[in-house]
């Protein structure tokens, strides 16, 4: 398994998109950056600098993370994902190698995994951009909990692996760019949201205000309730919901890929 992830970090390094990806992640953060910073200066006089004065200063967790919870970069590294993933397929790669492993599901899951550390790494850059800039530029930043940040901060990246299997799912399903990408960019823009909203309007028709939706249980809608404000039983249900997503959508995965014939 180690010599089947060495090599997809290799064909990872030499792609082109994946620096393309990278660059553009940073201009993301720099972008984002540069609209709080506007925000907080108040050039138009919109008063917003004067509220952020009067509630203290700027608080670094909910900031950064709400950075990271924004659609921008989870757009960007749902396009690495499913091109990864797909270059593989589409390339011969899969059946190359295919007998060095015997188990198709093995390479599947070094494909996820090497997937993983691409991620991670384009979010390390991203997240580093956005925070050394934030911390130079922005006079207003207060550190804040740095215990209760790095707890948040350890579920927003859960979050990132359960997204990430989801395309790599999607991806692996339909054998093509086009098959993970737009299932894959129907998830990360909200537009499935829509489902979500209509189910709990029925569960709200049904049941007296349900102590829980429908959407509580949606990918989506689990990661917009991480934050710092939530009780720890939410926190809970959220880790255990981005758990059962990455669990099930590799798992299907690794069986369809064992399955099917490699081509």
């Amino acid at each position: 398994m180690r010599n089947l992830i060495k090599m997809n970090l290799f064909r990872m390094r030499k792609a082109v998109s994946t620096w393309v990806l990278a660059i553009v992640a940073v201009a993301i953060a720099i972008l984002d950056f540069g609209i709080m910073k506007i925000y907080v200066d108040d050039p138009f006089n919109w008063g917003l600098g004067e509220i952020i004065q009067m509630e203290g200063g700027m608080d670094m967790m909910k900031t950064i993370t709400g950075f990271l919870r924004g659609t921008d970069l989870l757009i960007i590294l749902a396009i690495f994902v499913v091109i990864f993933t797909n270059a593989e397929q589409k390339c011969g790669f899969d059946k190359n190698i295919i007998g060095i492993t015997k188990n198709k599901w093995k390479q599947t899951l070094c494909r996820w995994l090497s997937a993983m550390i691409g991620v991670t790494a384009i979010m390390a850059v991203s997240y580093g951009t956005f925070t050394l800039l934030s911390v130079v530029f922005m006079n207003s930043f207060v550190l804040g909990d740095m215990l209760a940040y790095g707890k948040i901060m350890l579920i927003v990246y859960l979050f990132y692996a359960a997204f990430s299997a989801v395309f790599f799912f999607f991806t692996t399903v339909f054998r093509s760019s086009a098959g993970g990408l737009v299932p894959s960019l129907l998830i990360t823009t909200g537009v499935l949201s829509l489902i979500s909203k209509l189910l709990d309007l029925g569960a709200n028709k049904l049941f007296n205000n349900p102590k829980l939706l429908p959407s509580d249980f949606f990918l989506e809608g689990a990661f917009s309730a991480v934050s710092n404000e939530a009780s720890n039983g939410t926190l809970i249900r959220v880790v255990v919901t981005a758990a059962v997503y990455i669990v099930v959508a590799l798992g299907l995965s690794m069986f369809i890929q064992q399955k099917r014939d490699v081509r």
